[in-house]
C-alpha cells in the first residue's frame, strides 16, 4: 500500500495532464484501499476495487458473484439443524389422555405423584413425539451369550420414542382388569416405575427417545427349538 502510494505522489510530477494525474491518483488510493480493507479475499478486492472506480465515472458495478452469495448465504441458515421440539410446559394436554391415564387402573396402582402425572398427560399428549423419526431404528448392538448353547452373538439396540415406552407400559392396546393390573403392577413395580419417572425426567430435559434391545436370547431358531424340546 505504501508502494502503491509513492507511486501516485511521483505520478503528479511525471504526468502531464492535469486528468490523467487525477485519475492516476485516485487510482492508486482505492486499489491500496481495497488492499487494506481486502488483504485476504481477491474476490473482494477486485469488488471493492471495480465498484470505486466505477463511482468515480458515475456507474454502477454489479458484482455477477453477489446473487449467488446471497442464495448461498440464504440457504446455509434454512438447512441448519433447528431443535423442533416443543416447550415442554407449553405442551396442551389433551382431554382424551388426560381421562385415559386418570381411569388407567395401572396408573393408579403405581402411585405416582401429581408432578409425575401430570408430566405424563404432557407427554402422551405431545404432538410431535418422534421429532428425528428414528422411533425403531437401530443405534447399535449388545452381546448376548445364547441360553442353549452359551455362544456370544448381538442383539439390535433400538431407539423407542419415550412417547411410545410410556404408553406401551400405561396404556397398554390389551384391556386388563383389576386383577391383571394388580399382578401387573406387584410384578414390574420397581423397575417400570423407575423407568417411567426416568423417561419423564428425560423427556423435561429436551431428550426424546430412550434405547432397547430386540429379543433375543438364543443364537439360532435351532438352539431355540433343541432349548424348548429338552427342558
Amino acid at each position: 500500500m505504501i508502494f502503491l502510494a509513492i507511486i501516485a505522489i511521483l505520478s503528479l510530477f511525471v504526468m502531464e495532464s492535469t486528468f490523467g494525474k487525477l485519475f492516476w491518483f485516485l487510482f492508486c488510493g482505492f486499489i491500496s484501499l481495497s488492499i487494506y480493507t481486502r488483504t485476504i479475499s481477491p474476490i473482494g478486492f477486485i469488488d471493492d476495487s471495480l465498484t470505486e472506480i466505477g463511482h468515480l465515472f458515475g456507474k454502477t458495478y454489479k458484482n455477477p458473484l453477489l446473487k449467488t452469495n446471497k442464495n448461498y448465504a440464504v440457504n446455509s441458515v434454512e438447512n441448519e439443524n433447528y431443535d423442533t421440539t416443543v416447550d415442554f410446559d407449553r405442551i396442551l394436554i389433551s382431554s382424551d389422555i388426560s381421562n385415559q391415564i386418570d381411569s388407567s387402573k395401572i396408573v393408579q396402582l403405581y402411585q405416582f405423584d401429581e408432578n409425575t402425572i401430570k408430566d405424563i398427560k404432557r407427554i402422551l399428549s405431545d404432538n410431535n413425539p418422534d421429532p428425528e423419526n428414528k422411533n425403531g431404528t437401530i443405534c447399535g448392538q449388545t452381546e448376548r451369550k445364547c441360553k442353549w448353547c452359551s455362544n456370544l452373538f448381538y442383539v439390535d439396540n433400538r431407539y423407542l420414542s419415550i412417547y411410545n415406552d410410556l404408553k406401551r407400559h400405561l396404556l397398554p392396546d390389551n384391556i386388563i382388569d383389576i386383577y391383571g393390573a394388580s399382578m401387573y403392577a406387584v410384578c414390574n413395580n420397581n423397575e417400570v416405575k423407575a423407568r417411567i419417572l426416568i423417561d419423564c425426567n428425560l423427556y423435561r430435559n429436551g431428550e426424546r427417545y430412550c434405547s432397547i434391545l430386540d429379543d433375543g436370547e438364543f443364537c439360532s431358531e435351532k438352539c431355540q427349538t433343541e432349548y424348548k424340546l429338552y427342558q
